[in-house]
């Protein structure tokens, strides 16, 4: 089983023996100015059980009551995720002005990766689906991969095979030209994860043992890797017009790095470990870096940002219970919390 997971299933029973339940969130106009931008998104904690004080999880509250949400993808008008243990797609309208639907149901206990683009929702793990937003039909692929690690980027979908080949696989939307396109050299205990601009993957293996990693680069048809950087243990890979981003180290010691997209140049630290505590997730858009981190201690995981330029980072919502992956529009970030494992959430905050 994957060892981030197991991590978050025991921080999460943490959380719920501690007492901290989190259980009818419901949101306010009141409260402290968090985060001194005359702002008030906040969520206050109705505690209806015995324990301890509750306290404020920031964020808007989108939904709850959710059994381990993992993953989450946003477009202009929807917020998707997926639940681990009730095996749920789910969405909501990302205003929040209506209850969350069932988008549909795996049949497959399991986590399950999220993307969107213009015309299309996918969602993976045994088997990989999309969903085509016009028509609302549903389709389902078996191509004897575990789906892992969705991203939509140029017209296409790419994923990474966790089960069998262990590779990085693309398909068009419809579900065409389905194919491998790279399947990198690893040891058995190593992980992979990638990143993609649509032109180039960028293949980022580590191994779980002892934090050491690289990434590779290959062009996303397919072709020889090559060496782009020396790195640690890494949880994502992003890329934009001009740099390659990774978030990367264990526990207390996280970092955010940076390299030139064609491979010139020294890794560059954008933010060091001291400000990166056991990070999780990240996400990007023109300008700035958005990361969950769990912290230390239970209740105590954050969503913060920082330029990429670089510079001081700045905490947008504190208080959080297992945040996990994130995603961002032109307006917010949203995110889930994993636990308690019978009330995770999704929220969202203001830039």
């Amino acid at each position: 089983m994957n060892l981030r997971l197991i991590a978050v299933w025991a921080l999460a029973i943490a959380v719920a023996a501690a007492g901290c339940t989190d259980r009818s969130l419901t949101a306010t106009d009141g409260g402290g100015d968090s985060r001194g931008d005359g702002t008030t998104d906040q969520v206050s904690v109705d505690q209806r059980e015995e324990g301890p004080p509750p306290f404020v999880v920031e964020g808007i509250e989108l939904a709850n009551g959710q059994r381990g949400p993992t993953d989450i993808a946003v477009d202009d008008a929807f917020v998707y995720w997926s639940t681990f243990e009730d095996d749920l797609v789910t969405k909501v309208p990302n205003t929040g002005a209506s209850a969350p639907t069932v988008v549909h149901r795996t049949g497959f206990s399991e986590r399950k990766s999220m993307a969107v683009d213009s015309t299309t929702v996918y969602w993976g793990g045994m088997h990989l689906f999309t969903q085509t937003k016009a028509t609302g039909l549903i389709k389902e692929f078996s191509l004897g991969t575990f789906a892992a690690h969705l991203t939509a980027a140029a017209g296409r979908l790419f994923w990474m095979d966790e089960q069998t080949v262990d590779g990085i696989w693309s398909m068009l939307p419809d579900g065409t030209d389905a194919r491998v396109i790279v399947v990198p050299q690893k040891s058995l205990y190593a992980r992979l994860i990638f990143g993609t601009d649509g032109l180039n993957l960028f293949l980022g293996i580590s191994d779980e043992n002892d934090d050491a990693g690289v990434i590779e680069m290959v062009p996303a048809t397919g072709g020889t890797p090559v060496p782009f950087a020396t790195t640690r243990f890494l949880w994502t890979i992003l890329a934009d017009d001009e740099y390659v981003y990774w978030l990367e180290g264990r526990q207390i010691d996280g970092e955010i790095k940076k390299k030139l997209k064609n491979g010139t140049g020294d890794v560059i630290t954008v933010l060091t470990a001291a400000d990166v505590l056991d990070p999780q997730s990240m996400a990007m858009d023109a300008t700035t870096l958005y990361w969950t981190q769990l912290g230390v201690g239970a209740g105590n995981g954050a969503v913060r940002k920082v330029r990429k330029s670089g510079g001081d980072p700045v905490l947008l919502a504190k208080n959080q219970v297992v945040p996990q992956g994130l995603a961002v529009d032109d307006a917010f970030v949203y995110w889930v919390n994993y636990g308690p494992t019978q009330n995770g959430t999704v929220r969202k905050i203001a830039k």
